[in-house]
């Protein structure tokens, strides 16, 4: 009978401690680090911010944006799920966070499955939804094709991945879950983005491709 005690005692404990810890990692603000070669001349720095959910640290996102603000990095990605579903209007933890960010130089957005959609669609006429607009009025880009930016001597082109595979393996949420994704006007948008693209073509050699994406990329995609 003790021994049965004891074992429940340690299982109990075993539970509180884990229910403890799992409390603080979730909460809890960790930079990981991981240096990616690539043939070039020169270094670049990316800060990848993914999977928020609504999420946040401290009154006003002031530890996030602490955080934040103490790395020094030349690109800022939102990479997706920054909101909780793709309905929600609870924004404020996101845009709190973007304005509390100083180097928003070449900051750039994806959206994720959580996300609201990307766009706002009529029969007439498509623009970016009032979530993105809000987004990028206070300093982040959607990412919809290709960005260039220079760094030192090295042009480094930012693509939208689920953008470069239309008609192919895989589309996006905006692209196919969306109840415009039939749509014939949204469809000649994404054509025209399709031309987007052709910037690619005056890359060199010694420039680098990146690919951004929420989604994990499988090989037959790439």
């Amino acid at each position: 009978m003790m021994r049965k005690r004891i074992i429940l005692a340690v299982i109990f404990l075993f539970g509180v401690g884990f229910f403890f810890y799992v409390l603080w990692d979730n909460n809890r603000i960790k930079v990981v680090e991981k240096d990616i070669e690539v043939e070039t001349d020169d270094g670049i720095t990316i800060l990848q911010i993914s999977d928020l959910h609504e999420k946040e640290f401290g009154k006003n996102q002031n530890k996030l944006i602490e955080k934040i603000n103490n790395v020094d990095y030349d690109v800022l990605l939102f990479t997706g799920d920054m909101l909780d579903s793709i309905d929600s209007t609870n924004t404020g933890s996101f845009y709190t966070l973007i304005e509390g960010i100083h180097n928003k130089e070449h900051a750039f957005y994806v959206p994720g499955n959580t996300d609201p959609y990307s766009y706002d669609v009529t029969e007439h006429h498509v623009e970016k939804s009032d979530f993105v607009k809000g987004m990028e009025a206070r300093g982040v880009q959607l990412l919809e094709t290709v960005e260039m930016i220079r760094v030192k001597k090295t042009n480094y082109y930012f693509v939208y991945f689920d953008a470069a595979t239309i008609g192919n393996v895989y589309k996006a949420k905006d692209m196919i879950y969306a109840p415009y994704a039939t749509e014939p006007i949204y469809q000649a948008y994404l054509q025209k983005r399709l031309d987007d693209f052709t910037a690619l073509e005056a890359a060199s050699e010694q420039d680098v491709l990146i690919g951004v994406t929420h989604f994990p990329v499988v090989d037959n995609r790439i």
